[in-house]
């Protein structure tokens, strides 16, 4: 079984965050053309949402984010991403998985955010190394959503 992370980059603002079967946030994006910026909506999967902003965590008073998502603000945070993540990984190796898809939305394009993006695609490689050789780097896309 093949276990696919995706990492995506998209400009805008987190408008309200679910949780529950259907995790995903709605983000209006902004569409540059000819020096206008026009807003549409956009829906977004995952299963695991981290907020990373930089510095201290804010969520903008946006509805959802303090009870679905883990913010990188300090150790305990982090291991507990951690812990997280492996239990992600270890339940798709065992096959318990729906799609054999780990999909990890991060918020934030700001250090936190890139290096997060950069340790997990490197956590893939070192993974293989421990006989998970399912798990893959997939490559962003867009929700057509």
């Amino acid at each position: 079984m093949r276990v696919i992370m995706v990492f995506q980059f998209q400009l805008g603002s987190v408008m309200d965050i679910k949780s529950g079967s259907e995790n995903h946030h709605h983000l209006p994006s902004c569409v540059m053309k000819r020096a206008s910026c026009w807003f549409r909506s956009a829906k977004f999967a995952y299963d695991t949402l981290v907020m990373a902003l930089g510095s201290t965590s804010n969520d903008f008073n946006t509805p959802g984010v303090k009870e679905h998502c883990i913010f990188l603000d300090n150790p305990h945070q982090a291991r507990r991403f951690h812990q997280e993540m492996l239990n992600l990984f270890l339940k798709y190796s065992a096959n318990l998985g729906a799609n054999g898809k780990v999909n990890i939305a991060i918020v934030g394009g700001g250090a936190t955010g890139v290096e997060l993006s950069a340790e997990l695609h490197n956590a893939v490689k070192q993974l293989h190394s421990y006989g998970y050789k399912g798990l893959t780097n997939g490559r962003a896309e867009r929700d057509p959503g």
